[in-house]
């Protein structure tokens, strides 16, 4: 009787190969199962769409394209099959454990360990770099779509997932609105041409979550962003804002002068009493230590604040390539020896 339950209780029609085992998750994207697929006895998790839509069919474009490319070695989820349904096409994954984000969430957003950050970020850029040699634009890189194998070993492994709004370099259009607006690059926000920078500023919006706990950019319009961005990054430069079709929006030109327009500029109908976060700049980060007196810590927190501030360049051209996150201190161990 107990199979009989199972089947009754799939909230999808299943191909006869695979078996359901229960519900993973359920969101915007579509409902998550994890089955078995009884020919192989691998345990698999299918995505089912809440609707017909554009972002199933470029999801699984972009998904075969990865696994015709066997991207999948380089830290970028396993896509294993496609079937149809009456809402569109569900697809077939490795299963995974749990995201990034919900690990965090489990221990109260607690800032993570430089060496769980130096595992995780020396992953995503290996995947990073991958995705760049073939021309592809994720776009949407956040905590939640960065998913652990197992959160309970050392060191993590963790893989990309999520290519449901991923592009081709080539399709990248200016005036696009890509990201999720506190993970929004400055280059989005102002209209300007963009390239696969913009996922590297986005994995630095997580990795200062992963280093305290919160976002670096707080609010709910790109005012309220780009206002952030200027507070603790600075300015874009002024080539960079001519070039920006929305500048004008956030900035004001007086005397050849570009200046950032107050919050009371952007929303005359409200006020703000706070920064939109304590710190004064990357620096401060630096501060925070586990172990005060750790000098190893020390260097090691210093690079991955460099690191961070690389990472989180307001200008795309200046900011760090995957390549070279690769070859960084602070994901070499590349340090004094404090012991001398």
């Amino acid at each position: 009787m107990a199979p009989t339950k199972a089947a009754a209780a799939c909230p999808y029609e299943l191909p006869s190969k695979y078996k359901f085992l229960k519900v993973l998750g359920e969101g915007v994207f579509g409902t998550v199962l994890k089955c078995l697929d009884k020919e192989t006895s691998e345990t698999v998790a299918i995505k089912f769409p809440n609707c017909q839509g554009q972002q199933t069919w470029n999801e699984i474009a972009m998904l075969k394209k990865i696994k015709g490319l066997k991207l999948d070695k380089h830290n970028i989820v396993k896509f294993i099959d496609c079937f149809p349904t009456t809402l569109g096409k569900a697809i077939v994954f490795e299963l995974l454990d749990i995201s990034l984000y919900d690990y965090m969430e489990k221990r109260n957003d607690a800032p993570m360990l430089l060496s769980d950050i130096r595992t995780i970020i020396q992953q995503m850029a290996t995947a990073f770099k991958a995705l760049k040699e073939n021309q592809v634009i994720h776009t949407d890189v956040k905590l939640d779509n960065i998913m652990m194998v197992n959160h309970r070993r050392r060191p993590f492994e963790v893989k990309l997932i999520d290519f449901g709004l991923a592009i081709a370099r080539l399709e990248a259009r200016t005036g696009r609105t890509l990201q999720p607006v506190a993970f929004r690059s400055p280059e989005i926000i102002l209209g300007c041409r963009y390239s696969q920078a913009i996922d590297m500023w986005t994995l630095g919006c997580a990795m200062f979550q992963m280093i305290c706990g919160r976002l670096p950019f707080s609010g709910e319009t790109e005012c309220e962003i780009m206002l952030g961005i200027v507070e603790l990054l600075g300015q874009p430069a002024d080539d960079v804002l001519e070039n920006g079709r929305q500048t004008k929006t956030f900035f004001n030109l007086n005397d050849q002068v570009w200046r950032i327009k107050t919050y009371a500029e952007c929303f005359p109908d409200q006020t703000r009493t706070k920064k939109s976060h304590e710190f004064q700049s990357l620096d401060d980060l630096k501060a925070m230590r586990l172990e005060e007196k750790n000098k190893t810590e020390a260097v090691e927190r210093e690079q991955c604040v460099e690191l961070l501030k690389a990472m989180l360049r307001v200008d795309a051209k200046k900011r760090i390539t995957p390549k070279k996150v690769l070859t960084h201190p602070f994901i070499t161990k590349d340090h004094p020896n404090n012991d001398a």
